[in-house]
């Protein structure tokens, strides 16, 4: 369901701003554009500054430290879901760096974790699962669920959750895999007749290796020293990234501690980030064409033909 709200709410803006915004002429559809995105940025901070203040962050190192044994305030909180839901969409919509993986994850532990929890006139539907152990077992499986939704594989969703344990047994495998593939298979199944696909990636007989393309070239023995190059640059960029992040940090720790500062600095991001995107989409023709050849270009084109 967030998927599908996420995917119709970017579909309209990103028709909007093709058939009406744009034409008007790079001078206006820039100005427009920067106008909405940081009111769609502000409003993202909203339900994290003035409601939950715990879904700040993209929640992953907070999962990872309830599946092993902290407690973490907030987590398993009903609240928290529409918060970070709302903050996400909005996130998403401003054109902000970031995805839905980071409201689906942790949503996926919160409702499993509350399942444990639940009563059928007034006797627990899983008696046998009290203990605060227990709850975070239920976590693991809706963090597998989640993850294997969102990547479309219940391989990963699986991979994902077990790699994060620091203990696991069989039997908490087991549920994992099972609650993995039918989260999987009901994602896929559902998505192919809301959007009536047929691809590779939403074929449920291939959501096994969902990103493998029999039609794509094997790898060459020459392109192996590329990716050696690529490898290398990259772990140097990541400690060197870290380094600079961890400075950012603490100077926003020092610096930018009233919730208005912090509205201010979310402004500022969101011009830093979408004025070069904007210039990249009106000056590089062949990201523009590349979009059009896609299903969500094809199906923006076919409405405005329609129009």
């Amino acid at each position: 369901m967030i998927t599908f709200i996420i995917e119709e709410l970017t579909f309209y803006k990103t028709k909007l701003f093709v058939g009406y915004i744009f034409p008007m002429g790079e001078g206006a559809a820039v100005g427009i554009y920067l106008v909405f995105t940081i009111c769609t940025s502000l409003l993202s901070a909203l339900p994290v500054l003035f409601w939950h203040p715990t879904v700040q962050g993209v929640g992953v190192p907070e999962t990872i430290s309830y599946l092993n044994g902290v407690d973490v305030p907030g987590l398993e909180n009903w609240t928290q879901i529409p918060a970070r839901f709302l903050s996400t969409l909005l996130m998403i919509l401003a054109g902000l760096p970031g995805g839905q993986t980071e409201a689906l994850l942790p949503i996926g532990l919160t409702v499993a974790s509350n399942v444990a929890l639940l009563k059928i006139k007034g006797r627990r539907m899983f008696p046998n699962h009290r203990y605060d152990s227990d709850r975070m077992e239920f976590g693991a499986v809706g963090l597998g669920a989640a993850a294997s939704a969102n990547f479309g594989t219940p391989l990963g969703g699986v991979f994902f959750v077990l790699q994060q344990l620091s203990s696991w047994h069989a039997g908490m495998t087991f549920i994992i895999i099972v609650g993995s593939l039918m989260a999987s298979y009901l994602f896929i199944a559902v998505y192919n007749v809301v959007r009536n696909v047929d691809d590779h990636y939403h074929n449920a007989n291939s959501f096994f290796s969902p990103f493998e393309d029999e039609h794509k070239p094997d790898f060459l023995l020459s392109e192996f020293p590329t990716f050696i190059l690529m490898s290398l640059i990259g772990g140097v960029l990541g400690p060197l990234w870290v380094c600079i992040h961890g400075q950012l940090s603490r100077l926003r720790v020092r610096f930018v501690k009233g919730k208005l500062e912090k509205l201010a600095e979310i402004a500022l991001l969101s011009i830093f980030i979408s004025s070069p995107l904007l210039q990249l989409l009106f000056t590089n023709q062949q990201c523009s064409k590349k979009m059009w050849t896609t299903n969500f270009g094809k199906r923006i084109l076919d409405e405005l033909h329609e129009r």
